[in-house]
């Protein structure tokens, strides 16, 4: 044993000192702890083993199982085997973030997506149960699996199943290495294991130490031990912050460092846990003895001389840890979970010394002792240093109303009647009206220093006082030398000027009258109810109080700045006002304590920031607060609350999706996840792993692409119902208890469009419109073609009518009359007849060539024709044409429709008359169509007559009807718009025909 026979004078002479050493415990304030149970969701009291995984996850093994907490409830992994609720031991993550544990039956299973699975080389730990297993084991970044026994050493599992068991040493050892981080004890005990502990027990010495280092195994030695203490009989060791160790055996402790035993010493009570914490304190959990709870050291030196102060006491402790926001949190084997937000603040109530929690005033000497007037009257002084508090004699007033401690004089001022403590005695202030001392005393509401030292500034129910500090005699000042005015503070300035607020709002007081402030503001039609001086370091002005107005600074340049509940505040409505030295403010309320703190950055120069029950307070009704030095000691009506420095804000991490389902099925999320059309309801619930907010934590959220506002809640699911097509982002943020929001966590997914508005079922559409377009194009263009085909039929059948009315017999007809009026040398007629004939064929070559002509034009046509006829008959017929409230030239009409059936009228209607015939023609209007009467005073349309007018008829006659039907859409010649008829006399005989045909026009 050659390391510990060179330190063994060192360490004896240590521990003789040790024991001479009185043991002092730190009796003083205690932290503010959260107990979890089964109330809560634990799945049980009894907590084996606790650890915080790389995403912030707090896992606990408990004796029916194991759970996870993210600061909203605990949750069990999905576990279907036997041992589900069976005893659980040590947590471990490893390198993939896969958590392990261990079961009863030394077994190990592995968490992986939240459910259970055992480890597949189970049976080979379970194996090495029988050399006595300590329930530990390590996962190397490797994967490698380390299980350490008391008997055996360590068996070492590799990835793929290989095993082995190292160190092999053949002696009766304690061993303990470690693993990327994860200590583990163990032991070898091959040889004589009675005879090793006989030797012990005599020697009052341990096994010797080995550390299994880079595979090689260090010897320490044997350490001196008392093995007539009580406590675990397998050494238990913990890693310091320095590269050393502490080991604990019983009740012995050793401080390990480079291998070497530096110090050891005993304790009244065995370490379940040893853990050092951010500021180098130690902190011990203790499950049985006489120091049974959380004790803390506050650094290795007081840990060596076993200086603690006990942070839970009487409970059975059994593992501590700092979380990553700076939270303590210890497991106890019987109740369950303890929760320690703010280490940093400490907290004083009855159980520390208080005579009651209420605590109304505040005030301290600057250096070593803080004063809180109590409720019940009482005043306790506190020691910066600790321990418990002291009472001071009760002062004689009937009401705790201020508290002030004056340096210069040393004297505690306490009111409401205004008295002093001086020599461990109470004096009354003495009451001067006038220049006369009176037996009445000073009802004090409020104390104020002035600038100078030289003397007190009382409020009071009625008016206000001057107080000399050093003689204890109060002036009162008067308005108008006798009326009486309420006051809640008088603040003096440095220009000698007296600011008071009374219950009309703040008035400068001067000449024994009290004048409207020299200054404006709409926030001052808010009652002032306090106001304090700012200091030069934070560039001078003054700062208001306003009921229900929040606070209104006012700079020495005029600049206002008004900050309310807008700006941060927790209340607008301020139960006291105190400006520290530094020039930051405290503003209080009973909803928390407003911190207002220069900073150039934010609004007005000004930050706002709170204080409340969320940092840890043990309420929000906060009446005083007092500074010492960086210490903030806060009066509330649970206690005192005291903390070194603001405590910084845990930055809130994005939150964590816990669930995301459609149509309420939960599905497993993917980025940029595709639903069906109809699968539109989706719903999101959500977490922050933020533990001080105890579950109580501001969300903000938006749906981009449907939106882009917060919304702000403080609910964890979200539902999005009947959510149109598209794509979406669900954008999430969470604010830590300053009021700070965390950075985004976004989930995109898409909503899919039905099949008939997906784009190839478009595009099947637009082929289809195009397809059909293109048919109605080619068939209107066939129809246009045939459209165009029926004109040029209907000119060709113009033409060739014109032509079968200018057939050769007609002009050989009209040439014969001409050479007989020329033969019979009657050039009038023949001239006559010739003009006529020229005129009728340029009419019906124009109306040919453009296809219509107006009325006046046919009936021009008609009546050169009419006339040519009657002089070639010699006159052996009249006729007459005439239109009945036309309007000959607006009319058109296509060419050489009448002009046949005049014809088939002059020909075959007036056949077999000598003399005397008579052809009219009648236009009248009927609708949109045109009307035509041709009527001759022939023999009619008897059946014979008409069968050889059927047999006769004109080549012209039957163009034209074609004409008309397609004019007229009609098939047939004899359809409504053409009818013909016989005219009958009144005896029924025949005395003409008539022939009646429609027009479109």
């Amino acid at each position: 044993m050659p390391h510990y026979s060179r330190t063994a004078p060192f360490a004896f002479l240590l521990s003789c000192l040790l024991f001479v050493i009185p043991v002092r415990k730190l009796n003083g304030q205690h932290p503010s702890w959260q107990n979890y149970t089964i109330n809560d969701g634990l799945p049980s009291n009894e907590m084996c083993y606790m650890m915080q995984d790389s995403r912030g996850f707090l896992w606990f093994s408990t004796g029916l199982g194991i759970c996870r907490f993210n600061g909203y409830e605990f949750t069990r992994p999905v576990d279907t085997s036997a041992t589900a609720t069976g005893t659980k031991f040590q947590i471990v993550e490893d390198a993939g973030g896969r958590i392990w544990y261990m079961n009863l039956d030394a077994s190990l299973s592995i968490i992986e997506n939240d459910t259970v699975r055992s480890w597949a080389y189970s049976d080979l730990s379970k194996s090495f149960r029988k050399n006595n297993t300590t329930y530990r084991f390590a996962v190397g970044k490797d994967g490698t699996v380390w299980v350490p026994s008391m008997r055996s050493g360590f068996l070492v599992v590799q990835p793929n199943g290989v095993k082995q068991i190292v160190p092999a040493l053949n002696r009766n050892v304690t061993i303990f290495s470690e693993i990327d981080g994860q200590v583990i004890v163990g032991g070898e005990g091959t040889l004589n294991v009675a005879a090793d502990d006989d030797f012990m027990l005599r020697t009052g010495q341990t096994r010797e130490m080995i550390h299994w280092h880079h595979g090689k195994a260090v010897s320490m030695g044997r350490f001196p031990a008392d093995h007539s203490k009580g406590g675990n009989i397998r050494p238990r060791i913990w890693r310091l912050k320095n590269g050393g160790f502490i080991l604990c055996y019983r009740q012995s402790f050793y401080v390990i460092a480079n291998n070497r035993l530096i110090w050891h010493g005993q304790k009244n009570g065995a370490a379940e846990t040893i853990f050092e914490d951010t500021d180098g304190s130690i902190l011990m959990a203790v499950s049985q003895g006489k120091n049974q709870g959380l004790l803390r050291f506050g650094s290795l030196a007081l840990f060596e001389r076993d200086e603690f102060d006990n942070l839970l006491p009487g409970q059975d402790v059994v593992q501590v840890l700092r979380d990553r926001e700076g939270g303590w949190w210890a497991t106890t084997r019987e109740s369950g979970i303890f929760y320690c937000k703010y280490p940093d603040l400490e907290r004083f109530d009855t159980s520390d010394g208080l005579p009651v929690e209420d605590v109304k005033a505040l005030t301290s000497d600057g250096r070593e002792k803080v004063y809180a007037g109590m409720r019940n009257l009482d005043i306790a002084v506190f020691q910066r240093s600790g321990g418990r508090p002291k009472l001071l004699p009760p002062p004689p007033v009937s009401g705790m109303q201020t508290l002030r401690f004056d340096s210069s004089t040393g004297r505690l001022w306490c009111g409401n009647d205004l008295c002093f403590l001086e020599n461990g005695h109470w004096n009354f202030a003495e009451r001067i009206v006038g220049d006369k001392k009176t037996l009445r005393h000073i009802p004090v509401k409020k104390l104020t220093f002035d600038p100078t030292g030289a003397s007190l500034w009382a409020s009071a129910a009625f008016n206000f006082f001057s107080i000399d500090p050093n003689t204890g005699e109060g002036v009162e000042m008067f308005q108008d030398s006798f009326s009486n005015t309420r006051t809640f503070s008088v603040t003096p300035d440095e220009q000698g000027n007296l600011w008071v607020t009374i219950v009309e709002g703040l008035r400068l007081y001067r000449n024994g009258r009290y004048e409207l402030p020299p200054f404006h503001h709409p926030a001052l039609r808010f009652p002032a109810r306090n106001m304090e001086l700012l200091p030069p370091v934070a560039g001078g002005g003054m700062v208001i109080a306003l009921l229900g107005g929040g606070l209104l600074l006012r700079d020495t340049s005029g600049k206002f700045t008004h900050l309310t509940t807008r700006n941060g505040m927790t209340s607008d409505v301020l139960s006291n006002l105190y400006v520290a030295p530094n020039g930051w403010i405290y503003a209080c309320s009973n909803t928390g304590l407003n911190i207002i703190s220069p900073n150039k950055f934010e609004y007005g120069g000004w930050r706002a920031s709170t204080l409340t029950m969320k940092h840890g307070l043990p309420s929000n009704q906060i009446n005083d607060v007092s500074l010492m030095g960086d210490e903030i000691w806060i009066a509330t009506d649970k206690g005192i609350a005291r903390f070194r420095g603001k405590p910084k804000p845990a930055l809130m991490p994005p939150p964590i999706l816990e669930k995301f389902a459609f149509n309420n099925q939960d599905t497993a999320f993917t980025p940029n996840l595709r639903f069906a059309f109809d699968q539109n309801n989706i719903t999101l619930r959500f977490f922050a792993l933020h533990f001080r907010s105890s579950g109580d934590i501001p969300y903000r959220y938006r749906l981009l692409g449907a939106d882009t506002t917060f919304v702000f809640t403080r609910t964890r699911e979200v539902n999005f119902a009947n959510l149109a097509t598209g794509n979406y982002t669900f954008e999430v943020q969470a604010q830590n208890e300053d009021g700070q929001w965390s950075d985004s966590s976004k989930w995109a997914f898409a909503i899919l469009p039905p099949w008939w508005a997906t784009w190839w079922f478009r595009t099947l559409v637009a082929a289809v419109l195009a397809a059909a377009l293109y048919l109605f194009y080619q068939n209107r263009l066939q129809s246009i073609r045939q459209e165009a085909a029926e004109q040029e039929k209907i000119r060709d059948l113009e033409t060739a009518a014109l032509r079968a009315q200018m057939n050769p017999h007609f002009i050989f007809n009209c040439l014969q009359a001409i050479q007989s009026y020329i033969l019979q040398n009657d050039r009038d007629a023949a001239t006559t007849y010739l003009a006529r004939f020229a005129k009728l064929v340029r009419l019906a070559l124009h109306g040919s060539v453009d296809g219509h002509h107006s009325l006046a034009e046919e009936i021009a046509m008609l009546d050169n024709y009419l006339h040519l006829e009657q002089m070639r008959f010699g006159g052996k017929f009249t006729f007459s044409i005439r239109a009945e409230g036309l309007d000959l030239d607006e009319i058109s009409l296509p060419p050489l429709l009448v002009q046949p059936f005049v014809e088939n009228a002059l020909i075959h209607g007036l056949q077999g008359r000598e003399s005397g015939g008579l052809v009219e023609v009648v236009f009248a209007s009927k609708g949109n169509l045109l009307e035509v009467a041709i009527t001759d005073n022939g023999q009619g349309f008897s059946e014979k007559n008409a069968l050889e007018k059927t047999a006769h008829k004109s080549v012209g006659m039957m163009l034209t009807q074609k004409r008309l039907d397609m004019l007229t859409g009609g098939g047939k010649g004899g359809s409504e718009h053409f009818v013909r008829e016989t005219v009958l006399d009144e005896n029924g005989i025949a005395v003409g025909a008539r022939v009646q045909i429609l027009i479109p026009i």
